[in-house]
């Protein structure tokens, strides 16, 4: 989908921002280190009342 959008004539002045295979690489590595940080977030923002007993364990597994 990418490749035929930035084909269009009428984007051409995008494809200098086209990504090359290390750019996605780096982006997917992004994406997976961040997905610890936004699990803990998630984890404590469903609960209804967080508390420090849970909360520790959680951080304690994050910079473990």
């Amino acid at each position: 989908a990418i490749e035929r959008f930035l084909a269009s004539q009428r984007f051409q002045e995008l494809e200098k921002y086209r990504l090359e295979d290390s750019d996605w690489d780096t982006l997917d590595l992004y994406r997976r280190v961040l997905e610890v940080p936004h699990a803990f977030q998630q984890k404590l923002s469903a609960e209804k009342t967080p508390t420090l007993s849970g909360a520790i364990p959680s951080f304690e597994a994050i910079i473990a």
